[in-house]
C-alpha cells in the first residue's frame, strides 16, 4: 500500500512540475522591458555623466582675472635709500562684462545635453520595442508551426494506417513523412532565431533568469512633433551656436586691472599705492571673427529647417502606412485567422474519415498557413511602424 501511495505522490509531482515552473518564469510586457533598458543601458548613463559634468561647469562662469604678488626695490646710488615696494597685489583681467553671457552659453551646453539624454532615451526605446517585437513574432511562429508539427504527426499516422489496410498507395504515405520533416526543419530553424533574438533584447535588458514576453498592442494617442527628440536636439544646438556668438562679443568688452601696494620711500614708511585700469581687445581679427560665428548660426538654423522638414514628411508617410496596416490586421485577427484555423481542423478530420484526398488536405493546410504567416507579418510591420513613429514623434510609452 506505502509503495502505491508512493508512486502516485510521485506521478501527481511530475504531472505538476511544468506548471511550477512556468508559473516560476517571469512575465515582462514592453513598458517594463524599457524602463529597465533605460535603467541599465551604458549609453543612457554615458548621456547622464554628461549632463552632470556640463552643470559642473556653471561655476567656471565667474572669472575674476588673475592674482599676482610681488614685492621689489628700485636701484640706491651712494648709500642713499631708493623707493621699495614692501608688497604688491594686483587683479588683471577681471571679466565682470563676460560674465552673463558666459553663464547663458553654459547653460545653452546644459539644455544641449539634456536633449542629447532625451534623444538617447527614445532611440533605445525604439530599439528595445524592434528587439521586444522580433522575439514576440518568432514565439508566434514557433507555436504555429508546433502546431502544424502535431497536425503533419496526426497526418502521418493516419496515411500510415490507409497504406498498411492498403486503402492508398505509399505516395500519400511519402508525401505525409516529406511534409513532416520540412515543419521539423522550420522548427530547427526557428528555435535558432529565437535564441539569437533572445540576445538582442537581451543586450538591452541584462536579465539571467528567463522570461517571457506579454503580447500586448499599445494605442499610439496623438502624435505631433512638439516633443520630437531630434528637432529638440537641433534647437539646443542653434541656441549654443547663438550663445557662443554672444560669449565673443562679450569677450570684446573691457576687463578690469587693479593693483595695491605698501611702499617705503627714502627709507621712510607709511606710503601706498594703487591702480585701476581696463584692458581693451583692440587688434583680435573682430570683424572677421564675428562674421564667422553669425554665418556658423546661419548654417545651424537651416539645418534644423532640413530636420524638421525631413521628420514631417517621414510622419506622413507613417500615418498612411499605419492606417492601411491597422485595417488590415484587424481583418486578420477577426475574420481571415479564425476562419483558416477553422478550416484546417475540419480538414483534419475530413481526411481521418476519408471525404477528402491526402492532396486537398496538404492545399487546405498550407493555404491556412499561409494566411496564419500573413496575419504576423503585417502584425510585426504594424507593431514596427508604431515603434518607429514613436521614435519620430518622441513619444515615451514609459511616460
Amino acid at each position: 500500500m506505502k509503495i502505491r501511495y508512493i508512486k502516485k505522490m510521485v506521478l501527481l509531482i511530475l504531472l505538476f512540475i511544468p506548471f511550477i515552473s512556468n508559473s516560476q518564469i517571469r512575465k515582462i510586457n514592453l513598458k517594463e522591458a524599457i524602463k529597465i533598458a533605460i535603467e541599465k543601458y551604458p549609453s543612457v548613463k554615458s548621456s547622464k555623466y554628461n549632463l552632470v559634468s556640463n552643470k559642473m561647469l556653471l561655476g567656471s562662469v565667474y572669472d575674476f582675472g588673475t592674482t599676482s604678488i610681488s614685492t621689489s626695490k628700485d636701484e640706491t646710488k651712494s648709500g642713499i635709500k631708493g623707493s621699495e615696494t614692501v608688497f604688491k597685489i594686483s587683479q588683471s583681467d577681471i571679466d565682470i562684462f563676460g560674465i552673463f553671457s558666459k553663464r547663458r552659453y553654459v547653460k545653452s551646453q546644459i539644455a544641449l545635453a539634456e536633449a542629447q539624454l532625451e534623444l538617447t532615451k527614445i532611440q533605445i526605446e525604439y530599439l528595445v520595442e524592434k528587439a521586444y517585437n522580433n522575439l514576440l513574432m518568432q514565439d508566434k511562429l514557433l507555436k504555429i508551426f508546433k502546431d502544424l508539427d502535431k497536425r503533419y504527426s496526426g497526418f502521418v499516422k493516419a496515411a500510415q494506417l490507409r497504406f498498411s489496410t492498403k486503402e492508398t498507395s505509399k505516395l500519400e504515405l511519402l508525401a505525409a513523412k516529406a511534409k513532416r520533416n520540412e515543419i521539423k526543419l522550420q522548427l530547427k530553424s526557428l528555435e535558432g532565431l529565437i535564441i539569437s533574438a533572445k540576445a538582442d533584447l537581451n543586450k538591452y535588458l541584462q536579465i539571467k533568469e528567463p522570461y517571457i514576453l506579454e503580447d500586448e498592442v499599445l494605442n499610439l494617442g496623438e502624435i505631433n512633433l512638439s516633443s520630437n527628440k531630434s528637432l529638440k536636439l537641433s534647437t539646443a544646438i542653434v541656441n549654443k551656436s547663438r550663445e557662443l556668438l554672444r560669449v565673443y562679443k562679450a569677450s570684446l568688452l573691457p576687463k578690469l586691472n587693479f593693483s595695491y601696494s605698501k611702499q617705503n620711500v627714502a627709507g621712510i614708511g607709511g606710503f601706498y599705492g594703487y591702480e585701476l585700469g581696463v584692458s581693451i581687445p583692440l587688434f583680435r581679427g573682430i570683424r572677421s571673427k564675428n562674421r564667422s560665428l553669425a554665418y556658423s548660426l546661419k548654417s545651424k538654423e537651416e539645418d534644423y529647417n532640413i530636420t524638421k522638414l525631413e521628420i514631417e514628411s517621414q510622419l506622413v508617410k507613417k500615418r498612411v502606412k499605419l492606417y492601411s496596416l491597422q485595417k488590415v490586421v484587424s481583418y486578420y485577427k477577426s475574420t481571415a485567422v479564425p476562419l483558416a484555423k477553422e478550416r484546417m481542423s475540419a480538414s483534419d478530420l475530413a481526411y481521418k474519415i476519408g471525404e477528402i484526398d491526402y492532396v486537398n488536405y496538404i492545399q487546405t493546410i498550407e493555404s491556412g498557413i499561409r494566411t496564419l504567416l500573413d496575419y504576423i507579418t503585417n502584425d510585426i510591420m504594424y507593431r514596427n511602424i508604431v515603434a518607429e513613429t514613436h521614435l519620430l514623434a518622441g513619444k515615451s510609452i514609459i511616460k
